[in-house]
C-alpha cells in the first residue's frame, strides 16, 4: 500500500504557499503605489518661492581659462549669460562664469576669478574654510579619465580609482573636488534603481550607465567645531540638518582623502532654496594628528582657492540682521547695488545680492 501524504501538512503548505504568494502580491502593490505616488515629482529642483538661496561659488584662480577649461571638461559646466547672473556688474572683466550640472539648468553657478599669486593658496581636505567642492555622477570611471586627462591630480590612494564609488581629486589650480556615485535622496524609486544600476556597473566593471547625469552636491566647511558652524548656518541661513551624522575613521577615510590619520565628524545641512535632495553644505571637523595645521587666516576675495560662497536673498537688511544675530559679520553693504559681503562665525566670506523678489515668495 503506497503512502499517503498527511492531509495536515499538505495543508500548512499550501496556507503557506498562499501567505508568500499574498506577501509577494501586497508588496509589489506597495511598490506601484509608492511609485505612481512619486512619478510626477520632480526631484533635485530650484524652488521659485523661496526667500533664500544658494546659487555659487567663488574661485580665485591665477589662470581663468584654463580652469574654465578643466570644469566645462570634465562636469560640464556651461558659460551663461552674464544678464543672467545676479553678480554681474561686480567681477573682473576676465572672470567666467560657468553653471553647474542639475537642478532643471537652475543650479548654482562657479565664478572663476583672477587672484593675486601671492595670496592664500587652494587648501588641503584638512585644512579650515572652503575646503572642498562635490559632483554626483552616474558614470565614475569617466569622471576619474577626465580629471586625469585635462590636468586634474587624484588624491584617494585606491588600486582601482575607476572602479570606486567615490573619489578626491584635485583641480589644476589645487583646489580640492570630490565626487562620487548618486545617493537615492530623496528616496524615491527612480533614485534607488540609479543609485543601484550605477553602484552595481561600477563594482563589477560593468559597460556604464547610458547617461551620466551629472548634479553639483556640496561645499565642505572644515571648522574646529562642527556643531557650532552648523548652528550659525542654520540660525542665519535656515538650513537644516540632512542625513545621518557623520563619523568616519581608519582606513576608509584616510585612502579616500590621501590623509593618513584623518579622523573626521560631521553632518550636512541642505542648503536652502531648493527640493529635497538638492545641495548642502558639508560641515566637518577633522580630530587627528593633523588638527594644528589645519589653521590660516580665513580668504580675502582676492585671494586663491575657494575664496566665498553665494546665496540670493529677498530681504538684504533681514538677512543681514540675522547674520548678526547668529555670531557674524557684515564686511561690506553695497547698498547701491542691494548687495553685501559678510563673514561667518569663523570669517569664511558670504556673497550676498538681493535679487530674489518677495513678491513671488508669498505667491
Amino acid at each position: 500500500m503506497g503512502l499517503q501524504a498527511d492531509p495536515r501538512i499538505t495543508g500548512r503548505r499550501r496556507r503557506g504557499f498562499c501567505y508568500l504568494v499574498g506577501l509577494i502580491a501586497v508588496t509589489l502593490l506597495a511598490v506601484l503605489v509608492w511609485w505612481l505616488s512619486v512619478v510626477g515629482d520632480d526631484v533635485h529642483q530650484a524652488r521659485p518661492d523661496s526667500d533664500i538661496r544658494f546659487s555659487a561659488v567663488f574661485i580665485g584662480l591665477p589662470d581663468v581659462p584654463r580652469l574654465a577649461r578643466f570644469y566645462r571638461a570634465v562636469f560640464e559646466l556651461e558659460d551663461i549669460d552674464p544678464e543672467l547672473d545676479p553678480w554681474d556688474g561686480d567681477m573682473q572683466p576676465q572672470s567666467v562664469v560657468l553653471r553647474t550640472p542639475g537642478y532643471g539648468g537652475n543650479g548654482s553657478t562657479f565664478h572663476l576669478t583672477p587672484s593675486a599669486t601671492n595670496g592664500r593658496t587652494a587648501l588641503a581636505p584638512w585644512q579650515n574654510g572652503f575646503a572642498h567642492i562635490c559632483f554626483e555622477a552616474d558614470d565614475m570611471p569617466l569622471i576619474v579619465r577626465r580629471i586625469q586627462q585635462h590636468g586634474g591630480t587624484l588624491l584617494s590612494r585606491y588600486d582601482g580609482p575607476e572602479r570606486a564609488q567615490v573619489i578626491y581629486a584635485q583641480d589644476p589650480d589645487g583646489n580640492v573636488i570630490e565626487a562620487h556615485l548618486p545617493f537615492p535622496v530623496p528616496m524615491t524609486p527612480r533614485t534607488v534603481l540609479r543609485s543601484a544600476n550605477s553602484a552595481i556597473r561600477t563594482h563589477f566593471n560593468l559597460r556604464p550607465p547610458k547617461i551620466n547625469r551629472l548634479r553639483f552636491l556640496h561645499v565642505n566647511i572644515n571648522s574646529d567645531d562642527w556643531r557650532k558652524t552648523g548652528d550659525f548656518y542654520h540660525a542665519a541661513f535656515g538650513a537644516e540638518q540632512t542625513g545621518l551624522q557623520r563619523d568616519y575613521t581608519g582606513e576608509f577615510i584616510a585612502r579616500l582623502t590621501g590623509t593618513p590619520g584623518a579622523v573626521v565628524e560631521g553632518q550636512h545641512f541642505a542648503a536652502p532654496g531648493y527640493t529635497a535632495g538638492g545641495p548642502t553644505l558639508e560641515i566637518f571637523t577633522y580630530l587627528s594628528h593633523i588638527a594644528g595645521q589645519r589653521h590660516q587666516p580665513p580668504a580675502k576675495l582676492t585671494d586663491t582657492g575657494l575664496a566665498a560662497i553665494g546665496f540670493e536673498v529677498a530681504d538684504l537688511d533681514g538677512f543681514l540682521d540675522r547674520v548678526s544675530m547668529a555670531g557674524g559679520r557684515v564686511i561690506q553693504r553695497q547698498s547701491e547695488l542691494e548687495r553685501a559681503v559678510v563673514a561667518d562665525h569663523a570669517g569664511n566670506l558670504i556673497r550676498v545680492s538681493q535679487t530674489l523678489f518677495p513678491e513671488q515668495v508669498h505667491h
